[in-house]
């Protein structure tokens, strides 16, 4: 295969973990960034190249000896104009410049299959069908709608339906030719009721299915969360039937579900919770020694959500002496907090604010795409910062503000530590979970410096540190007066210059 990009020739294989049914049958290996094709790409002495780094790390990890893939988000490296590019958002900018180019296009990729719908239990929507020996398979008229379940029901175990075995709910009239007939006995599968269900939750109605004005103003649900097997699962379903009453009219959108985040599960030793394993983790005995708070922000900082995390690699440990942390330096801060700086401590305390202001607008983002373990990291060098400020004599209002912004932080992870910070050391009458989230300076919040790449034809030939607000111009000189950069091009005539201030300046030459 030959890529369209660049034009390099690809090596095809055939793997096993590779499905025909899925897509097109054909995927894309990318070793350094998923744990399988990094195994087989050893296994068959592959190249490894490395597109993706961690946003905290300055350079990329090298390949050659790389034994987990780098499967987290962060910044596009070796990936000509899209290098400094977050890889979240790298998606839908690659997807553009491939268009722009005539060289691909977006799409989607459906998974329907037959669904059987059909169970032989009592629980369940009645399938409105009647069997008629003249007429065939006729439908309830819609008049006789919905069909009720009868509440006078053998249960006993007989090997067929419960309803099979009533003969008030078996026997009735053909609505076409008047004749005797039998009614349908199997129940839809509840994911056929689930698959709508959150069109009823905006407001009951008893006559109605739902209600279009309430869904009119609520939906489309804004969030949903589900286990990967919800993709081929739930998910399908409930977008299949949203389609379908949207073609119907019904409703005004064809998408039910704005965001989708499949949620990891929590496994032990390499396998999941089972009795009959015997690794199951009792939470208890765990929240007895640790502690609620600790436990629950164990778990949010083993790893992203959308991940597995193995408890049997997890230490509540660090954790909790962070928390400890905490509850010092806040209460040393509040007991600061009327002291001036020494020498009027102007530097120490801007750049007090600095971090502060740029730990709430990156932790409020974290939220929003639910990097929790990144927020709490970051909380982390926050709490480092109020302590070394305090233990070098500052005070005053840059100090009293880190340890309010860090508490009111805190608290969606810890809710018990910050409700007696906020309370005590702090002396608010409020309670923390009814405050509202700390605002942010946007001028205080900018990073002070960034990381400016250098390429030449899409080849990283040199990095420099520029400050966060540098402009088109200043990047650009600074691009073109880098002796690295003036040997790579040695004398070829610069075409074009590719300006993506302060991340990226691109050197495109004359062939």
């Amino acid at each position: 295969a030959v890529n369209p990009v660049n034009g390099e020739k690809v090596p095809c294989f055939v793997a096993p973990y590779v499905l025909m049914e899925y897509g097109t049958g054909a995927v894309m290996g990318v070793p350094a960034h998923d744990q399988r094709d990094l195994e087989f790409a050893r296994e068959h002495k592959l190249e490894v190249r490395v597109v993706i780094r961690p946003e905290e790390d300055g350079e990329a990890s090298n390949p050659g000896g790389m034994r987990e893939a780098l499967a987290s988000e962060g910044v596009m490296v070796d990936s000509g104009p899209f290098d400094g590019v977050r890889s979240p958002d790298g998606i839908g900018t690659v997807i553009e410049w491939l268009q722009d180019q005539g060289k691909g296009r977006a799409t989607r990729s459906y998974r329907l299959r037959d669904w059987l719908i059909s169970r032989q239990r009592y629980w369940g929507a009645p399938i409105p069908i009647i069997h008629c020996s003249t007429c065939g398979e006729v439908p309830v008229p819609e008049e006789d709608l919905p069909v009720i379940l009868p509440e006078d029901v053998d249960f006993s175990p007989q090997g067929e339906s419960p309803l099979a075995k009533h003969a008030a709910f078996v026997r009735v009239r053909c609505p076409r030719c008047g004749e005797q007939a039998r009614r349908e006995t199997d129940t839809m599968d509840t994911f056929v009721d689930s698959s709508w269900y959150y069109l009823r939750y905006p407001a009951v109605v008893p006559d109605r299915a739902f209600s279009p004005e309430a869904v009119e103003r609520w939906m489309p649900v804004h969030q949903y969360i589900g286990g990967i097997e919800h993709a081929t699962g739930h998910l399908l379903y409930s977008r299949f039937i949203a389609k379908v009453l949207f073609d119907l009219g019904m409703i005004r959108f064809d998408e039910p579900f704005r965001r989708v985040l499949n949620q990891g599960m929590v496994i032990n030793e390499g396998a999941a919770l089972s009795k009959s394993r015997g690794n199951v983790v009792e939470p208890l005995p765990l929240i007895e020694y640790w502690g609620a708070d600790t436990i629950r922000t164990t778990m949010l900082f083993a790893g992203p959500p959308e991940d597995d995390i193995d408890w049997a690699t997890v230490s509540p440990a660090g954790v909790h002496k962070w928390l400890g942390r905490v509850w010092r330096a806040v209460i040393d801060a509040a007991a600061s907090a009327e002291r001036v700086s020494p020498d009027g401590g102007a530097t120490e305390d801007l750049a007090l604010r600095r971090l502060t202001h740029r730990t709430i607008k990156s932790v409020g983002e974290d939220f929003e795409r639910f990097a929790f373990n990144v927020a709490i990291s970051k909380l982390m060098t926050l709490t480092t910062a109020i302590q070394r400020s305090v233990e070098s004599g500052a005070g005053g209002p840059p100090v009293r503000e880190a340890a309010e912004s860090l508490v009111l932080m805190l608290a969606p992870f810890a809710p018990h530590v910050a409700e007696e910070l906020w309370r005590g050391p702090l002396g608010h009458d409020r309670s923390v979970h009814v405050g509202t989230w700390p605002a942010y300076d946007a001028k205080l919040a900018l990073d002070e410096k960034a990381l400016l790449v250098v390429q030449v034809d899409g080849r990283v030939r040199d990095r420099i540190d520029v400050r966060a607000d540098a402009t088109e111009e200043q990047c650009r000189e600074l691009a073109l007066r880098s002796e690295r950069v003036r040997t790579f091009l040695d004398g070829r005539e610069i075409a074009r210059v590719i300006v993506r201030p302060p991340r990226l300046v691109n050197l495109v030459t004359r062939s």
